[in-house]
Order: structure tokens, then C-alpha cells, then sequence
């Protein structure tokens, strides 16, 4: 038995390979490969089940909760996580070669949760592929601005470079979630140095699914033409429509007057009401969105992640010190320094309007 175990990054499509494996697990069967559903949380998409097993504490309580145990036991979780994925195993075997599996928090586990999620797979697997994807950081937290945004996470603040105090971060301070070498020297040191292959988001962003499916596995040409047939409608998942400038700026401002009490018609609604208004909001509002200038974009990532990615590019044994392209041209060479906080009471405004129309204050 094989096992391909995809573990991310975030904003590196995800989305959209975990979608085609869930869509299409009954054709993805009939060639002996299994999307396994034991290691997934309420049959979604992902292999969250992975996280937990390797001490992440939200996924532990998460599994907790799925496995219906009285306490987060995280002995509990790993033990009740190998025999759910053996108990699966036993009864595919006949028709299974290959386990096809994906989270994208994987990527970020401390080395010790690592061997945890090895000795899940002993005596299970014989072979483990490890695929992941990784983005330039800047235009990551660009990506991810939207998001933080949305759903209102503690550190969306105006600017996509900034940190959970909404200020600058120092040196280094956003690098320990974006330490590409780091994460995968550790992911080498577990599962030996040919068993972990790295892809270049921006080398596949057009088909990342294509790459991860071509870059560890011999994939049967049924397998990619599956693929091919259904990727506009499993590209969907991984589509995060941004926000224009000016709806970043409103939803901005929501989030601020909101966390700070300030909002107390909005006080008893769901987080999921929230979400919805902020996407309805987001639609009154067209253009481009927020891009912090060209000059900041190319300062911030020379300082606080080339170095890191040098080392990643010599791990990688890539005759050029740059594993990222240096080019910043997306950027504006102007912009705002940071979203700007409207009034109150002009935000109060919009909001009320459309939560009302939607019958959620």
C-alpha cells in the first residue's frame, strides 16, 4: 500500500485537489485509489483528522468531538484514528493500491506532531510521497487578506503585510509560518530526503491539481482525464473572489467597530450571519482590490523571507539562490499606506440596510 499525502501550503489551491477527490472518489476507486473519509471531520473535503494525530489543539477538540469522546484526549484521538484508518483499510484492500490524502495545515506541524502522523501510517503503508506547494509570501498574505477579512480572524488588520496588533511587524516576526525551509527540513528529516517533492505555486497556478497528480504519482491517463473533464467546476473551490478597494475599506471598518463593542445591533448574530453580510456587502462594491504599493511589497519580502528562501532553494539542491522570481510589477507603484477607517456611522448605515434585507437583525 502507497500513500500520497499532500500537506499544503495555504493559498496554494488546496481547495481544489481536495474538491476532485471527494466529487470523484467512486471513479478515483475503480482505479484503486482511495480518498480515505476515516481521516476526515464530518466527511468535508480535508484530512483534518492528519492535524489532530499530530497535536494541533483545535483539530484535537475537533476530532474530539467527531469521535463523540466526553474529553479532548489527544492519546485518545491517535489511537482511535489508527484503528478507524486500519478498519478502512481492511476493508478496501482488495481493491486499493493507492491512499490519496490532503490538509494544508499539514505543511506547518512542529516536528515532533510529524512523527506522530508517521507512526499513524506504520504497518498501514509502505511507501509515503510527500507534495507540497509553495507561494512567494507576499502574495500569499495578499491572497489570504481577503479571507482574514471575511471572516473577521483576529489578524486581519488594514494592511495584508501587517500583524495581529494591525501594526508593522518586525523583522522575522511573520516567519515562523512562512519559514518554507524550516517546514520542510523537517518534513525530509521524518520521511527521508526523495520522499518529499516541492512544487512552485507560481509554475502551476494555472493547474495546480495537474501538478500535484503528476509530480509524485504515474497517474493513469483516466485519472487526468477526469481531471481535465471536471477542473472548471472543481476550480470553484479554490476561487476566493478578493474584495474591491473600497469593500475591503467598509468591511475593515465593520470589523474594527465591531470588535470594539461599538456595533451592538450586530451583537447577537451567528459568525455565519456575519460571513454572509460581509459577502453582500462586498457586492455594492466594484474594482480592484487594496495592493500595498511596489516599493513596501519588494522591502518587506527581501526582508523578512529571502534569506529563508535561499536556504529553502540550497535544501532543494536548485542551482539559483532565489527559489522565488524577484519580480514586483503586480504591485502599484502608489497606493494608500493602509485601509482607511471610515465613520460610524456611514458603516453602520450600509450594514444595517443590508442585514436587514436579509433578516438577520
Amino acid at each position: 500500500m502507497k500513500a500520497l499525502l499532500h500537506i499544503g501550503d495555504q493559498k496554494n489551491g488546496s481547495k481544489a485537489y481536495q474538491d476532485f477527490l471527494l466529487k470523484f472518489r467512486p471513479q478515483l476507486l475503480e482505479m484503486g485509489l482511495l480518498a480515505p473519509t476515516s481521516t476526515k471531520i464530518k466527511n468535508h473535503g480535508y484530512d483534518s483528522i492528519l492535524q489532530a494525530v499530530g497535536g494541533e489543539k483545535e483539530f484535537v477538540e475537533l476530532a474530539s468531538r467527531s469521535f463523540e469522546f466526553e474529553h479532548d484526549l489527544l492519546w485518545k484521538v491517535r489511537s482511535k484514528a489508527k484503528e478507524s484508518l486500519q478498519d478502512e483499510l481492511t476493508y478496501y484492500h482488495s481493491r486499493v493500491h493507492t491512499l490519496l490524502l490532503s490538509f494544508e495545515g499539514l505543511v506547518h506541524l512542529p516536528a515532533s506532531g510529524l512523527t506522530e502522523v508517521k507512526q499513524l501510517f506504520q504497518d498501514l503503508v509502505q511507501d509515503i510521497s510527500i507534495i507540497c506547494s509553495f507561494r512567494r509570501q507576499d502574495r500569499k498574505l495578499c491572497s489570504a487578506f481577503t479571507t482574514k477579512l471575511l471572516h473577521n480572524l483576529k489578524w486581519a488588520g488594514p494592511h495584508p503585510f501587517f500583524n495581529s496588533k494591525g501594526s508593522q511587524p518586525r523583522k522575522g516576526e511573520l516567519l515562523e509560518n512562512n519559514n518554507y525551509a524550516k517546514h520542510i527540513l523537517n518534513w525530509q528529516s521524518e520521511f527521508g530526503y526523495p520522499n518529499v517533492s516541492v512544487l512552485k505555486y507560481e509554475d502551476h497556478s494555472s493547474d495546480i491539481v495537474n501538478g500535484i497528480l503528476s509530480s509524485t504519482i504515474s497517474p493513469l491517463p483516466s485519472l487526468l482525464k477526469i481531471w481535465d473533464d471536471n477542473k472548471k467546476e472543481c476550480n470553484k473551490a479554490r476561487i476566493n473572489n478578493s474584495f474591491s478597494h473600497t469593500a475591503q475599506t467598509y468591511i475593515h471598518s465593520f470589523n474594527t467597530y465591531l470588535n470594539t463593542g461599538q456595533l451592538i445591533n450586530f451583537k447577537s448574530c451567528s459568525p455565519i450571519d456575519l460571513i454572509s453580510l460581509r459577502q453582500q456587502v462586498s457586492q455594492q462594491f466594484t474594482g480592484t482590490s487594496y495592493r500595498p504599493k511596489r516599493s513596501t511589497a519588494e522591502k518587506f519580502y527581501l526582508v523578512n523571507f529571502s534569506e529563508s528562501n535561499h536556504a529553502l532553494s540550497r535544501i532543494l539542491g536548485h542551482k539559483n539562490n532565489d527559489f522565488f522570481d524577484l519580480d514586483f510589477t503586480e504591485y502599484p507603484l502608489e497606493s494608500p499606506e493602509r485601509l482607511e477607517l471610515l465613520p460610524k456611522k456611514l458603516v453602520k448605515e450600509i450594514f444595517c440596510d443590508i442585514a436587514s434585507t436579509m433578516n438577520i437583525i
